[in-house]
């Protein structure tokens, strides 16, 4: 099990100080993460990339649904507001009516722990006649998953390997109440956890409410996979950690899918065909482990900013002789698979953030 020591720490008053065991940090403020570009997609080029995606179309998925390849396309993003450096280009899954929609999921099993993250708009509008945002009918799914089906039990199709994580699932259906106001998400984690019966069980979820509403503009959606924990976010934030276990074991697929309500007659008579979910990007980070058998020791300022970043077995601030302190505005975050030591005078600055997080490596 991890340990975590503080030995003496020096604070200017009001400094923020980070220590925590479950880690909470997104990859833009934490270096230990490293972007894996072979398994990330910036839907940048000119027609989808199916050396890595597989255009799902002419099947039912889980109902009556039907899925098109002209559904899907790279797009001109028309609303970017500036938020990446580059012509903006996107991924657009289009439902064009309740029956006829898009999706893609990755071509093979790659993913397994890391941290997933998508920015997207979803389905959804504003209902005149409700007077309120709405995404009746639509079940998007952003999610990462493994199965496999057997004859089994006299069952010719029975799941006998299974799991899955939900990052996007803003309706729930079997899992919990529809939420049709496009301002909900719920996660969680599916396992199966009784073979017998071929059917998977939902082991955690969270519900999150009173988002602001959805199709209106990007948002960053994602999901930390650690062996011991699954951490959700949005936009960069924390909101959900499930920490019970057990955890995926098994490399997984991934899927964006613009799905829809099996039930025909499910969809508002307004709705403004077609409905969009359009996708940013779909990035996957990794921890860098190269170093969990390497102790670090940093013992000056210039040591501290140039620091090379991953998981450590044991790491030393400080050797009692210097004063070490971060710059202003900083965000600095450790990761080690046993101690973090702070030896002698350290100051982390009003503003800073300065996080410790115990991590296992894997």
């Amino acid at each position: 099990m991890s340990k975590l020591y503080k030995k003496s720490l020096l604070f200017i008053c009001c400094a923020l100080y980070v220590i925590t065991g479950y880690g909470q940090v997104a990859p833009n403020r934490d270096k230990n993460w490293t972007l894996n570009p072979s398994l990330s997609d910036e839907f940048n080029g000119a027609t989808v990339d199916e050396t890595k995606w597989e255009i799902i179309h002419n099947q039912h998925w889980m109902g009556r649904p039907v899925y098109y390849r002209s559904n899907v396309s790279i797009e001109d993003d028309d609303t970017s507001n500036g938020f990446t450096n580059k012509k903006n280009r996107i991924l657009r899954l289009r439902a064009l009516d309740s029956i006829s929609t898009g999706g893609i999921r990755n071509q093979d099993a790659h993913y397994l722990y890391g941290y997933y993250e998508m920015r997207a708009k979803l389905p959804g509008y504003f209902n005149d006649s409700l007077g309120e945002p709405c995404s009746h009918g639509f079940w998007t799914a952003f999610f990462t998953y493994h199965q496999v089906r057997a004859p089994l039990y006299g069952n010719p199709r029975c799941i006998v390997e299974h799991n899955e994580i939900d990052i996007v699932e803003p309706s729930g259906h079997w899992h919990g109440e529809w939420q049709n106001d496009a301002r909900t998400n719920e996660v969680g984690h599916h396992m199966l956890l009784y073979p017998e019966t071929c059917s998977i069980t939902k082991v955690d979820k969270k519900i999150i409410h009173d988002l602001p509403p959805l199709y209106e503009d990007f948002h960053k959606f994602a999901m930390e996979c650690l062996p011991d924990r699954i951490i959700y976010y949005f936009d960069d934030a924390p909101f959900h950690t499930a920490a019970q276990g057990p955890y995926p074991f098994t490399i997984m697929r991934v899927a964006l899918i613009n799905q829809l309500r099996y039930e025909y007659n499910s969809f508002y008579p307004q709705t403004p065909w077609p409905v969009y979910f359009d996708v940013d990007y779909f990035r996957y980070y990794q921890l860098n482990t190269q170093y969990c058998n390497t102790d670090a020791l940093i013992v000056n300022n210039m040591q501290l900013a140039n620091f090379t970043y991953g998981v450590r077995r044991n790491i030393t601030i400080g050797n009692e002789t210097a004063a070490i302190s971060l710059n202003a505005g900083e965000n600095v975050t450790f990761r080690a698979t046993n101690e973090v030591i702070i030896n002698g005078d350290f100051t982390v600055p009003v503003g800073c953030e300065f996080n410790i997080i115990p991590t296992p490596c894997y």
